[in-house]
């Protein structure tokens, strides 16, 4: 499980650091125009275990890089969750997808293949 504090981890930042990435966030959503798609989805299992889910989420760090790939396992995460990090904090699977798919043009323009 995780800790407390790693949710708190947000509050260790400056505040020009997390305004800055959450405006860049903002504009990069605006200028994507992907906006969250709610949506019922099909879920494979009603619950997944524990190693499930950390087999998951390395899968989805390490082999599908999903930062630079977009590419998630939607499975692993509930309708409702709320993706915190040192520099941004927001709620919903669906926003989390539409984030990704914003910024996926960007990374493609910035960073080089390979």
């Amino acid at each position: 499980a995780l800790s407390q504090k790693g949710f708190s981890e947000i509050g260790g930042t400056s505040t020009l650091t997390r305004g800055l990435v959450s405006s860049l966030t903002k504009a990069v959503n605006l200028a994507g125009g992907s906006a969250p798609q709610e949506r019922a989805r099909v879920r494979k299992a009603a619950s997944l275990t524990n190693a499930e889910v950390l087999s998951g989420l390395r899968r989805d760090f390490v082999e599908n890089e999903y930062l630079w790939s977009g590419q998630i396992t939607s499975e692993l995460y509930a309708e409702d969750c709320a993706f915190t990090d040192p520099t941004l904090s927001f709620s919903g699977l669906s926003t989390f997808e539409a984030n990704l798919r914003n910024l996926d043009p960007w990374i493609s323009r910035l960073v080089p293949a390979g």
